[in-house]
């Protein structure tokens, strides 16, 4: 019993303070903070508050700290008035020892004040609570319009909201920061947030930003122009580049060939897009709006997409070679990535083009999808322990792209190594609802859909399989695969790859092959 004791006592001596206050606590902490609020100086014992106050993170602190920044910026306007009078005293007649102590007195207690009021500004940028970014976001709030007259707590503010798990429900408060002229980095980091989330409100913010005083920014512009996809942003872009030059003239030809197909390119593109524009903008934009109607109405139906692969499953394993030969660069000429359009996914090497296509489709999953990544090489590493499957949630899909990132290619092919531990996601993991009517419990639900990518043949102890060695294990693979029923979808990468044992895959598992940098045949002359 005494060892229980000490261990409990342990346990609790170790464990973190709760950073919420209770009834008594904070209502003692909001009397001191009233009182400090009207007291003049004291900047030591209003520093001390505010750190107390920072020890909770809660809507009620954000309200605490709004009402402090407003009687502080009423309280240091007093302040200034002091200053300008015993800087007017100072100046006048002889300079008096007083009158300097008084001057030199009144700038010290106005320097405070904006110290404390720049403490305050770097609190509230601080806070995560998703109820108090909601406030404080709130644009009709003429407290925190007062507080964003701080360069430090705007700064803070747009960093937090950035890297907030809930960041779509800060649009707005967001979208604010990418024309501020004073934050020229905040600036470029809204832009870059536009490109990466495909956040199509921010289209009228980028296309003002084409019009910034710094390179950089209207860089950044461009990159969000091209990345949220939109035709209407090609107007903007051919008035930009009639002025452009250098590297960023070289930009918006990128963006506007990708746009729309023209070959323009060098001196003198300015005027053939504009020209381009004048006689066919108005029919161009009606066609690609239309046919972007079409394409959206269509992609209703479906879940996700990947190397060109749609799928109406909401239970994915996304399995992919990481073996040496991933690092040979792609060729040259034929599709890389299977979609329309390739040169939309970076890369030079297979490697990164398969990497930067599973960011891509992972950032488009629908919100009922459930997923996982596999990688392999020698070994066969996940993301999450089987038969576990994530949801599509904005946190998840971060999450996943931070761990695959990094990988890189090295090693062996064990493709059915991975193929079974990615068969592992498909069994049940539940039973039905305890009283349910008979209806399945449907995070019960295993995988029932696997995309497999790969750049050559499957290796078994390092060295190729044979034939014979392959078409066992394929047959050992589907007569398992009769429990579970998944749909094997299979990408082969480069020349190199099993175009047999591909296509097998995926015509006996009702999947769809794709063939993917492929250099393109010559036609045969006739």
């Amino acid at each position: 019993m005494r060892l229980f004791c000490a261990v409990l006592l342990l346990v609790f001596a170790l464990a973190p303070a709760r950073a919420d206050y209770s009834g008594a606590e904070w209502a003692k902490l909001k009397r001191r903070a009233r009182v400090l609020r009207r007291k003049s100086g004291a900047r030591d014992e209003k520093l001390a508050a505010l750190r107390d106050l920072g020890k909770e993170d809660s809507l009620r602190v954000a309200r605490e700290y709004a009402a402090w920044m407003a009687a502080s910026l009423g309280f240091e306007k007093k302040l200034v008035r002091d200053v300008a009078r015993a800087r007017a005293r100072f100046r006048k007649g002889r300079v008096s020892e007083s009158k300097r102590d008084a001057y030199d007195d009144a700038v010290r207690r106005r320097d405070a004040e904006r110290s404390v009021r720049e403490e305050i500004a770097v609190r509230i940028g601080r806070l995560t609570d998703g109820d108090a970014l909601t406030w404080l976001g709130a644009n009709e709030d003429r407290v925190v319009q007062q507080a964003r007259a701080s360069l430090r707590f705007r700064l803070s503010l747009v960093q937090v909201l950035l890297a907030h798990p809930s960041f779509h429900r800060f649009k707005v408060a967001i979208l604010g920061f990418a024309n501020d002229e004073e934050l020229p980095h905040a600036r470029i980091r809204v832009l870059d947030w536009i490109a990466r989330h495909k956040v199509r409100e921010g289209r009228e913010a980028a296309q003002q930003c084409l019009g910034a005083d710094a390179a950089a920014i209207r860089r950044a512009a461009v990159r969000a122009l091209r990345g949220i996809d939109d035709p209407r942003a090609v107007a903007a872009l051919v008035r930009a580049l009639a002025t452009a030059k250098g590297q960023l003239a070289h930009e918006i030809e990128d963006a506007l060939r990708w746009y729309t197909g023209q070959p323009f390119t060098g001196f003198g593109s300015g005027a053939q897009y504009s020209r381009w524009w004048m006689q066919h903008g108005v029919a161009w934009l009606a066609a690609e709006n239309g046919k972007r109607w079409l394409d959206k109405a269509k992609q209703k139906e479906f879940r996700a997409a990947f190397y060109g692969i749609h799928t109406r499953s909401t239970r994915i394993v996304f399995v992919l070679d990481r073996s040496g030969s991933m690092r040979e660069p792609v060729p040259q000429r034929g599709p890389v990535s299977g979609s329309k359009r390739d040169n939309t996914v970076p890369g030079k090497t297979k490697m990164e083009v398969a990497k930067n296509q599973l960011a891509r489709t992972i950032r488009t999953l629908h919100p009922d999808v459930k997923f996982t990544v596999v990688f392999f090489d020698s070994v066969v590493e996940s993301w999450t322990k089987a038969p576990v499957l994530r949801p599509a949630t904005p946190k998840d899909k971060h999450e996943a792209e931070q761990w695959f990132d990094p990988i890189g290619p090295s090693g062996a092919t064990r493709l059915f190594t991975a193929l079974h531990k990615a068969l592992g996601y498909a069994k049940t993991m539940g039973r039905r609802k305890p009283g349910a009517s008979g209806a399945a419990d449907a995070d019960a639900d295993g995988a029932d859909t696997i995309f497999l990518l790969s750049d050559g043949y499957p290796t078994y102890s390092d060295a190729s399989m044979s034939q014979e060695r392959i078409d066992k294990e394929v047959a050992r693979f589907l007569k398992l695969n009769r429990i579970y029923r998944c749909v094997v979808h299979t990408i082969g990468v480069g020349p190199a790859h099993s175009e047999q044992l591909m296509r097998r895959l995926a015509e006996k598992t009702g999947g769809t092959y794709r063939a993917v940098g492929m250099p393109r045949r010559k036609a045969a002359k006739k």
